[in-house]
């Protein structure tokens, strides 16, 4: 994730006014399963451990690596406010533009291997068939990338009675559930998967170079990273993100957080004062009979 410096202020600002959207949300238009939560995000071939044990002392340390680090693909990572995850869907270079599932992984092929319009339109009708029938809505939560914010994204996505909340600027590590609590797990087990085919399944061709990994092995650990992402921890995350309302805003990652976290819960507190004492009663006229002493 990208940060760009935003004042306190700021912060605690943009995070209410995610709040007070979430809270203005139905979300019982939708059914849990038509919901989702998604980011994108970069895998690279030699993105294996940075950390070793060696001597201290040594003239030399050996670090494993692919001898890729450039090269990636991209992932699509989502979850539904069900609980349950999305299979992945990975963007490779190629010019093969139909969605094929692999060993129970999505894969598309495109120029750059990015998630632009046209990949994020097909991933959207894959994830919600339902929806683009039209029987039913949908939700989709993300951040605020140029691809989400087009004006061509927001008919199409409006063609499809598909409704988007969107992650204000600068929030994402503060607000975005996967960015939360997801994608740091999975990269933890992505490198440990690259460390495992380092060790035992790189290949060198003629000259002695390392192999480039194939598309197929990238599936394999795209695969077991995301199957090792456990039900308690995609409950964790909604959470986190405010997107299960079974939970206050308390209990978000941001009103967690050392920093603004009491900031976030001195300001809610602040809010809930001013909230009562518009519910009082108030009388404008004081009976006659009253007994009342003016002190000027």
């Amino acid at each position: 994730t990208t940060l760009f410096r935003l004042e306190d202020v700021e912060i605690i600002k943009r995070a209410f006014a995610f709040k007070s959207f979430i809270d203005d949300a139905d979300f019982s238009k939708y059914n849990l399963s038509n919901m989702i939560a998604m980011d994108e995000t970069a895998v690279f071939m030699g993105q294996a451990s940075q950390t070793t044990i060696e001597q201290r002392g040594a003239s030399s340390v050996y670090i494993p690596s692919t001898g890729y680090e450039s090269a990636r693909v991209t992932c699509i990572l989502a979850i539904r406010l069900d609980g349950t995850k999305v299979p992945p869907l990975i963007i490779s270079k190629g010019k093969k533009d139909k969605i094929e599932r692999v060993s129970g992984i999505f894969i598309l092929e495109t120029e750059k291997a990015w998630a632009t319009q046209a990949v994020i339109r097909k991933w959207v009708d894959l994830m919600l068939p339902l929806v683009m029938r039209g029987s039913q809505r949908g939700l989709l939560v993300w951040d605020a990338a140029s691809t989400h914010r087009a004006k061509d994204m927001k008919k199409f996505l409006h063609e499809r009675r598909i409704h988007q909340i969107m992650i204000p600027a600068g929030m994402t590590a503060y607000l975005q559930t996967l960015d939360i609590a997801i994608n740091k797990p999975f990269k933890d087990n992505l490198r440990m998967e690259i460390n495992d085919y380092i060790e035992n399944r790189m290949e060198r061709n003629q000259c002695g170079n390392f192999v480039k990994p194939k598309l197929q092995e990238v599936v394999t650990w795209v695969k077991n990273s995301w199957e090792k992402i456990t039900d308690s921890c995609v409950a964790s995350a909604l959470q986190a993100g405010y997107l299960d309302k079974n939970y206050s805003f308390k209990d978000s990652a941001i009103a967690r957080h050392e920093r603004f976290g009491p900031m976030i819960l001195k300001e809610m507190e602040s809010q809930e004062i001013h909230q009562e004492i518009q519910g009082l009663d108030c009388y404008d006229d004081v009976p006659e009979d009253d007994d009342m002493t003016v002190i000027e």
